[in-house]
């Protein structure tokens, strides 16, 4: 399946606040790397997925992969920790919010593929390592944008005033469509043997 960002074959990024490893892979040290691209990627309406390939190497920061307004009512979405202690993902337009928080939080140096699903209206799904963790429908969302402007794609760091997370990230893709759950298999699968999961 074809993502809209990819950051293997994304251009314009900024990798001044990043290293990257012998495997070429984009590694983040936990005190001040974070990775921000010059673009928003999620559609501010209608349904869209985000996979996230990463493992953390520290605990106690905050980020993953956000797009999301940086201060209250903080409308966007996300993958990570955006709150302290917990490890989530999000759609929220500001006032209404659709959040899966109750996977458990990473364990250091161990790869993981998460993928969030939003159905473009109430609906969202969290997938680990190619298996359904759960399924949350609620209110109606309309546009993430409602609640203000997003900020552009960050990873490891939530905003300007929180901490950063250490650790690698190998893939990060949006779709501007909602996965099913065969696709979001799929694409597990044809990753799990590389990245020992």
């Amino acid at each position: 399946t074809e993502s809209i960002i990819d950051l293997k074959r994304a251009t314009l990024i900024s990798t001044a606040n990043v290293s990257f490893d012998n495997d070429g892979l984009v590694s983040f040290d936990g005190t001040d790397d974070y990775l921000q691209l010059n673009n928003k990627f999620l559609p501010s309406t209608g349904a869209f997925t985000m996979e996230f390939l990463f493992q953390i190497s520290t605990t106690g920061g905050r980020g993953g992969m956000f797009e999301r307004k940086v201060s209250s009512p903080y409308n966007g979405a996300l993958i990570g920790q955006g709150e302290s202690g917990g490890w989530y993902f999000q759609v929220s337009n500001g006032s209404q919010s659709l959040t899966i928080d109750d996977m458990g939080y990473p364990s250091t140096n161990t790869w993981y593929h998460d993928v969030g699903v939003y159905d473009g209206i109430n609906t969202i799904k969290f997938y680990r390592n190619g298996s359904l963790h759960d399924t949350v429908t609620g209110s109606t969302i309309g546009s993430i944008d409602s609640g203000g402007t997003r900020d552009n794609m960050k990873y490891m760091k939530r905003d300007n005033n929180s901490n950063t997370i250490g650790g690698k990230i190998a893939i990060s893709k949006v779709y501007n469509r909602a996965l099913s759950d065969t696709e979001v298999k799929q694409n597990f699968n044809a990753l799990k043997n590389r990245f020992d999961i």
